[in-house]
């Protein structure tokens, strides 16, 4: 039976697209007629995971495999070898067994100013975007920070601007898929700088629950994390704490910090934090000393709800 019709009219074969590629033919061909990179996937921050390779030779004992479900890997063909592309682990599952394997064979071409080369590297971290009907195991943000390297290595950003460099590597961010503007696009740009070692663009990302984790063991200590050195949202959120932990504990705590951000923006909260929430617990406790001092009771305070429910014509007082 043709493995490629097993499937006809449940599931559409995958074709690979991107940009700079361009699609040849489909072809069944022996694992020993393929060329591949012996210490694994450099689109996977983790490379090669095991339990995958395990798991497509066990479909392929069992002729649980169909190429069309899984995906069909990816080579392009130099010099009469085909040299893989994607699909490591379908690779190296079918060398087990001893199998043929199904490939999609394509090939890259310059585009828009950049080189074969470039397009191949980005296909290779994109490859299984878009795989929701498909069984593939999908990129992680450092998986991508690992294809910035291989695109962009150290030695690639020598003798570029501050500017020229921004440009070059959120192009390559968007190229991803990955926006370079939004808050996750940053974090990965940050990892990318970290992988690199270039610590003047690196900072560590810790969390309130890795602060948590690191001082469970001191009951005299609070913690919290900030976006800015002014945001009064995650400043309440640190005076409600430290409050909580003075009626429990009837003493100030050591509050231990973690900022976010780029290094300017970390220096900037952790040089004038502690004057913000200072100065807003003062505006706090000047504002119930005025309440006391004039014998106002929160309990008396109204509501007077705007108008917003169909058919109401007219403030809605709650007291």
């Amino acid at each position: 039976m043709d493995i490629q019709n097993t499937l006809e009219g449940k599931i559409e074969r995958r074709r690979p697209e991107g940009k700079g590629l361009r699609f040849i033919r489909w072809e069944k061909i022996p694992t020993k007629g393929i060329s591949a990179d012996d210490e694994g996937n450099d689109a996977r921050a983790a490379g090669i995971y095991d339990y995958d390779v395990q798991k497509f030779e066990g479909l392929i004992k069992s002729g649980g495999y169909l190429p069309e479900y899984y995906g069909y890997p990816t080579v392009m063909e130099v010099a009469g070898t085909y040299v893989l592309i994607d699909g490591y682990h379908r690779y190296k599952a079918h060398v087990k067994t001893g199998n043929d394997i199904w490939v999609a064979v394509v090939e890259f071409f310059d585009k828009d100013g950049q080189t074969a080369e470039h397009w191949r590297g980005v296909y290779k971290s994109r490859a299984n975007d878009g795989s929701s009907q498909y069984q593939a195991r999908l990129r992680t943000d450092d998986d991508i920070s690992q294809t910035l390297v291989n695109l962009h290595p150290l030695d690639s950003l020598s003798g570029l601007t501050e500017v020229e460099c921004t440009k070059l590597i959120n192009g390559t961010m968007r190229e991803l898929g990955v926006s370079p503007l939004k808050d996750r696009g940053k974090r990965i740009i940050n990892n990318y700088y970290g992988k690199l070692g270039i610590h003047t663009k690196h900072v560590k990302t810790v969390s309130v629950d890795d602060l948590k984790e690191q001082f469970k063991n001191r009951d005299d200590v609070i913690t919290v994390s900030f976006d800015a050195l002014h945001d009064t949202k995650f400043d309440l959120v640190a005076i409600q704490k430290i409050l909580t932990h003075v009626k429990d504990k009837e003493e100030l705590p050591t509050v231990i910090c973690s900022g976010k951000g780029n290094q300017k923006k970390i220096e900037r909260i952790r040089t004038g934090k502690k004057s913000v929430i200072t100065n807003l617990t003062d505006d706090i406790r000047n504002g119930v000393q005025m309440m006391q001092k004039n014998n106002l009771d929160i309990n008396d305070l109204t509501f007077e709800w705007a108008p917003q429910i169909y058919g109401e014509e007219e403030n809605v007082v709650v007291s």
